[in-house]
Formats: C-alpha cells, structure tokens, sequence
C-alpha cells in the first residue's frame, strides 16, 4: 500500500510492514518522525535515533529544529553528553522558518499522535524551539560537570525564558512549550546548583521561580512535573528540611506510580532512600538504594545505574560493610566512563578513601584522596573539594590517634573548619557525602584533644545554632561531639548510632575515646 493510504487508525499496526523504505517527497521528514515514534514505542531509544537522525536531514525550519534537540535529547538520556553536543554544534542563531503540518496523511498521523508540548513543532516560535536546544545543550554540557560552562550555559537560558515571560503576564492554564521549559530549566539547574556548587538556598529560589511562571495544571501533568518535585526535594533536603523533603518524595512516588513511569520511580526511590540516610534510617535507605538500582538496570539506564550504585555504596561504608562498599564504588567509577560522567573518579576515589579509613587503612585512605583531591581541586568541583577537605581532616585525626602527632591535630583542624566554612557560606545543611553535625563534632574533638576546650565548646554552639532540628543524624553527632568535649560517658550518644547500624561512625568515636583516655 501507498504511504498515502495509512490513517491514523491504521498507522500502528501497518508501520512495521511498510517502514523502513526509501522516502521521498515533501511528506518524507514527516513519515520518517512517525517513525521514529513508532521505533521508541516499540523497539527502543537506539533505533529510533536512527530514524530521527535520518527525518532531520529531510526537514526543514522550526520542524528541523525540534528533531535535532529530540535527537539530542535521546543521546543525552543514554547518557551521551558528549554526542548530544555534536547534534546541536551546527546550530545557530540565524532566522529560522516556522513550519506546518501537511495537509496529508503524514500530518494526520503525527496530529493524531500523543506529543509533548515541546515536539509539537507546527505550534512552535523559532525562539521557543532555539531556547529548547539551547536548555539541551546546558544539561549535556551540566552532564560533564564543566561548572563555568554550565552555570554560563543555564543563566544565558534563565534570560531567554524571562524574556519569553514578560513580567506581570500570569501563565497558560493549559501545559505548553514554554511551562515546560520552565520545569525543565528549574529541575536541571536545581541538580547542579545542588550536587555541583553546593547551593541548596538557591537551587531553591530557582524551583520558586519557576513555579510563579507554570499553572497548577502544568505542574500536575507536564511531563517535567516529575523531576520538577524532585528537584524541590533535593533542594529542601539540602537545606535540612526532611519534613518538607519526605512529602515531596511521597507525592514524587505517587505521581510516577500513577504515570507507570519506570524512570521516574527509580528517581524516586533514589530519593527517599537519601531522606531515610538522612533521618538515620540505614537499613531503609539500603533498601530504596536497592530497588532504585533495581529499576534502571531494568530501564537501561546506565547513568542512574551508576548513580545509585555510588549511593549504595555510602550506606555500605556507614554499615561498616567495606568489602561490599568498596566493590560497589569501584563497579560506580567503572560505570561513570562510558556515560561521561568526569566527576565519578572524583566522588570514587573520596568514597574509597572514605572506606578505607573506616577499616583504619591510612595509607590507602591516603592515596586515594590524593587522588581524588587533585580532581576536584583541577576542575574547581566545589562540593568534591569540600568533602575532600572533610576526609582530609578525618583522615589526620586517624593519624594523631595512632601516632600523637600534634602536627597532624593542627592541620586537622584547619581542614575541618574549613569544610565547616564551606558548609555555612553555602548554607548546606546535609548531604548524603557531607554532614555538617559531624564536621562539628570532630572539629570540636580535635580542638579538644590539643587541650583547646573553650573553642571546641564555641564550635559546637555554631553547629547547633546552624543544623536544622529536624536533621536527626547531624544532631545526634552534635550530641555525641558534647559529650566528647565535655568528658562524659559516650556510650548514651554511641549507643544512638550503634542501634541505627552506623558501624563506621562507633568505630571512629570509640577510638578517639581511647585515645583521650590514653
């Protein structure tokens, strides 16, 4: 049969038998994206790019454009950064044509078909589907962790959404391209602005933003919605709201429950896992790791595979599991490769550091935050350098303990607080690699080891006016760091520790304890 001859009715069951052929006429960009929507419903991302790649070369305008981000938008979900770079590079900024559906069976099937906002090309500005490669671009180039690139890349697009937003205009009702750009912009900064730069207070400020410029109607059905509350989870869990944090989770997992959304359920496991680590609740938060790494290996979705593979492995180091801590982190630096992730060998060689200091091997400890230090300190990853100061601390308390170097103590404060600093200039509260109680705590300690109380008493009154209530894990550090400082028994603090499983934390303590009873 012609192509001519499919309607939408038919389109489905006879695409298979009439696709792929040689295609030509000016129908012919049309056909190959029904297509290629036909291939990601059916056979997979793979052979779909394929075909996308192959209807942007017949398109032309705004139509051309929006095949081009989709493309790229594909690469990116499969974790190729770097490829979705090479799809957009042509692109410019000069005077693109809008485009139309044809009148002809091609339209008809496309009009017929589910799209998002953004891939309804026919209703698109150039400047909408511009701002929408240029919001590809800033993600791919936040995927490689490049951090003066990437906050270039997202404040240039902030500009050109404000300027398709003018001030005073209240939103569409109804989900569109620009609410969804939106949502997309918020949810992609607000990762970065957490994990990256270390600014939760902001991250937040950049999910209001955008929530003052979608309706509520978008905000419940987007297709960004999704990640939008999750990326407000991770910006108030950052900020040690967990109340707020937990709530956001829930309804995140609801949501994609009700979406049968295999992607989004593993985001959100992922993030009720990082809230119960928060809360102390280790053996939960093993368990959402599990099933979050569980459903992207179902997804085929490397780069959250090594995601909560790398989270994983923190709980495994504070269960004091090492063995299984160090497999899985190794397994993370190994996957982090091929998906371009340039800050895993950063993050691994901390957390291996992390490991081997919780087995009490300092050399080891010692040559793998070198390694990791260098990394991060190279490409100015803020959050990597702090943590790495943090380790760099812990790891000269260990040495005093062993070696009653007074050196060692001196320098360990340094690193400590400035790790403290870095926490409170960015008003970090808590995160799954940095928890501020126990920058405190072993600030305070090491102050009162070298005999300094008072400023060790000062130190801890800082991080109780700073951490929030509510995050039980840091608090219950303070309290242990107190009674350390003010010569009490620990085993009430220790014990508090020792029933949620926190292996790594009563191994540390109860050595600095004999050592101050040495």
């Amino acid at each position: 049969m012609s192509l001519d001859g499919l309607t939408p009715e038919t389109f489905d069951s006879m695409a298979p038998s009439v696709f792929p052929r040689v295609l030509a006429g000016p129908d012919a960009a049309s056909w190959q994206e029904a297509w290629a929507d036909w291939l990601l419903a059916h056979d997979g991302p793979d052979e779909a790019a394929l075909a996308l790649e192959q209807a942007a070369a017949l398109a032309t305008g705004v139509h051309q454009l929006v095949l081009l981000r989709r493309l790229a938008d594909l690469h990116l979900a499969a974790s190729r950064p770097e490829l979705t770079l090479a799809v957009l590079k042509p692109i410019g900024r000069g005077a693109v044509p809008r485009s139309t559906l044809p009148r002809s069976a091609a339209g008809a099937v496309l009009a017929a078909r589910s799209r998002q906002p953004l891939d309804r090309w026919e209703e698109l500005t150039a400047e909408l589907a511009l701002t929408s490669v240029e919001l590809t671009r800033a993600e791919a180039v936040s995927h490689l962790v490049k951090q003066d690139d990437t906050v270039r890349a997202f404040e240039e697009v902030l500009k050109k959404l404000r300027g398709l937003s003018p001030v005073g205009q209240p939103p569409d009702a109804r989900p569109n391209a620009l609410s969804s750009m939106w949502l997309r912009w918020a949810r992609s900064w607000c990762w970065f602005l957490c994990e990256i730069l270390g600014r939760p207070a902001e991250a937040l400020k950049a999910c209001e933003l955008a929530r003052a410029r979608v309706s509520a109607e978008a905000l419940k059905t987007d297709e960004f919605s999704l990640a939008f509350v999750r990326a407000q989870e991770i910006a108030c869990s950052g900020l040690g709201d967990f109340t707020r944090a937990l709530g956001l989770a829930e309804e995140h997992l609801q949501l994609a429950e009700e979406r049968r959304d295999l992607r989004e359920l593993c985001l959100g496991f992922n993030a009720r896992a990082i809230l119960h680590f928060g809360e102390g609740q280790l053996l939960e938060a093993r368990a959402n790791f599990e099933q979050s790494l569980e459903l992207a290996t179902q997804a085929r979705w490397p780069r959250r595979e090594a995601i909560a593979t790398h989270n994983l492995a923190l709980v495994l180091c504070e269960l004091g599991e090492f063995d299984a801590a160090r497999d899985a982190e190794t397994r993370y630096e190994k996957l982090s490769v091929p998906i371009g992730n340039t800050a895993g060998t950063a993050e691994a060689a901390l957390l291996l550091a992390a490991i081997a200091m919780g087995r009490f091997d300092l050399a080891e400890a010692h040559a793998q935050l070198t390694r990791g230090r260098k990394a991060a300190e190279a490409n100015h990853w803020a959050v990597l350098t702090a943590q790495a100061r943090a380790l760099q601390g812990r790891l000269r308390l260990l040495r005093y303990v062993n070696d009653r170097d007074g050196l060692e103590l001196t320098r360990c404060r340094a690193d400590l607080l400035a790790a403290v600093d870095f926490v409170e200039e960015g008003a970090v509260a808590w995160t799954e690699e940095l928890d501020p109680g126990e920058l405190y705590a072993l600030s305070a300690a090491a102050l009162a080891l070298g005999g300094n109380g008072k400023d060790a008493l000062v130190t801890l009154s800082r991080g109780e006016q700073r951490v929030p209530v509510q995050n039980t894990v840091s608090r219950a550090a303070l309290t242990l760091g107190r009674a350390f400082v003010e010569k009490k028994g620990l085993e009430s603090a220790l014990g508090w520790f020792s029933q949620r499983h926190f292996a790594r934390t009563v191994a540390l303590w109860t050595a600095l304890s004999r050592r101050r009873q040495a």
